[in-house]
């Protein structure tokens, strides 16, 4: 039985066949050969590689920062808009439920009227359909009607 020590792969062509899958790790590796034989140039050429590859983790690791960075902007856009969305629906709740409450209201009233003698022939079931229906109406005006005009009392009726 052999002992296998684990191997890096240099990644360079035919070299890791040559040395059984690579340098070994944790270990030194001596080149030896004479001149002209290719040492220095395959040095320099696991040189280039193993910058390239430090290079590409190097840009990872910037590209991770990035990632962390536009994620947590993107978890706070989130937080911000749900919250713009709660809000927004607790407005068009509290809208509704007053809607809801006018038409009631109307709808009541017009039914108590309808027992008056000057109101009976006027307020059929179905034209107090038609009044709680159009009841929501009567906020249309006051959005674009300025506030110092609806509050003034000499132009109320």
């Amino acid at each position: 039985m052999s002992l296998q020590l684990p191997k890096v792969k240099t990644g360079i062509q035919g070299l890791d066949e040559l040395t059984g899958g690579g340098f070994s790790c944790g270990h030194s590796t001596l080149l030896c050969g004479g001149a002209g034989c290719g040492k220095t140039l395959m040095v320099m050429e696991f040189l280039v590689l193993v910058l390239s590859r430090v290079r590409v983790q190097l840009e990872a690791e910037q590209a991770r920062g990035w990632m962390k960075d536009q994620n947590a902007a993107l978890e706070a856009e989130v937080i911000y808009r749900m919250g713009q969305n709660d809000l927004t629906q607790q407005v068009t709740i509290r809208a509704l439920a007053h809607l809801v409450r006018t038409q009631d209201y109307v709808q009541r009233l017009a039914r108590r009227l309808q027992t008056h003698l000057r109101f009976a022939h006027l307020l059929t079931k179905h034209y107090i359909e038609l009044l709680a229906r159009s009841a929501p109406l009567h906020d249309i005006g006051k959005v674009g009607i300025p506030d110092h005009i609806l509050l003034n009392p000499q132009l109320r009726a």
